[in-house]
C-alpha cells in the first residue's frame, strides 16, 4: 500500500535506527506527550483552573472540570473530558477573564492530533516523519520529525513550567502566611495559608 504522495507503507530505517526500534522510539516520545496531556497532569491543570476561578471571584472546586463530563446517549455511562476539551476550557476561561496571553499558552500547549494519534494507536512511522490518519477520511496529516520534536518539547516545557510554578508558590507558604482577602459573596477576612512539606498537606483556614 502507498499513500498518494508515493511514500511506502513501511520503512526499513529512520535516522539510522531499525523500523522496529523506530516504532518504540515514536511510542516513547508520543507516550511522553500523552502523559503531559491533561490526563497525565490533572493535578497541575486542576490547580490552574482553580486559580482562574479564584481570580474571577469563584470558590475553589475539587473537581473543576466536572461540568465537562458527559453521558453516553445509549448506555448512560459517564464520559470524562478528553485533552482537547480541558485545554479549550482553560483557554476560554482565561480569555473571559482578560488573560489573553495565558489563553494562547493553553491553546498552543499540545498538538491534539499527536496526542489523539498516540492515545488511539492511530499513527504510522515514516522515514521523514509520522502520518496521522483523519477520522473522516482524506489524506493523512504528515508531521515531519523537526515539527514533531518541537511539539514534544513544547508539551514538556508547558508541563514542567506549570508544575514548577505551582510547587514554588506552594513551598513559599512554609512557614504559614496570613493574607487579607474575600470571595465575591463574602466579607473581607484574614486567612492563614500553610504548606507542610513533611506531611504533604496544604491548608487554608480563616
Amino acid at each position: 500500500m502507498e499513500y498518494s504522495d508515493g511514500s511506502p507503507s513501511r520503512v526499513s530505517t529512520i535516522l539510522g535506527i531499525s523500523s522496529c526500534k523506530s516504532r518504540r522510539c515514536i511510542q516513547s516520545q508520543s507516550r511522553s506527550c500523552f502523559l503531559l496531556s491533561p490526563r497525565g497532569s490533572q493535578r497541575a491543570l486542576r490547580s490552574a483552573e482553580n486559580m482562574l476561578r479564584v481570580a474571577g471571584g469563584e470558590r475553589y472546586n475539587v473537581w473543576p472540570f466536572q461540568k465537562l463530563v458527559e453521558k453516553h446517549r445509549l448506555t448512560g455511562s459517564l464520559i470524562a473530558p478528553n485533552a482537547n476539551k480541558i485545554l479549550r476550557d482553560l483557554a476560554g476561561h482565561s480569555q473571559e477573564l482578560g488573560f489573553n496571553e495565558l489563553a494562547e499558552v493553553f491553546r498552543d500547549a499540545f498538538d491534539s492530533d499527536i496526542r489523539n494519534g498516540y492515545a488511539h494507536a492511530d499513527y504510522v512511522v515514516w522515514e521523514d516523519g509520522i502520518r496521522l490518519p483523519k477520522r473522516n477520511g482524506g489524506q493523512p496529516r504528515k508531521i515531519a520529525w523537526p515539527k514533531f520534536s518541537g511539539a514534544l518539547e513544547r508539551g514538556f516545557n508547558f508541563s514542567s513550567l506549570l508544575n514548577e510554578t505551582i510547587d514554588g508558590y506552594r513551598a513559599s507558604y512554609n512557614p504559614a502566611k496570613q493574607i487579607t482577602g474575600q470571595l465575591r459573596d463574602e466579607p473581607e477576612g484574614v486567612w492563614t495559608i500553610h504548606a507542610d512539606p513533611e506531611r504533604k498537606l496544604f491548608s487554608i483556614s480563616g
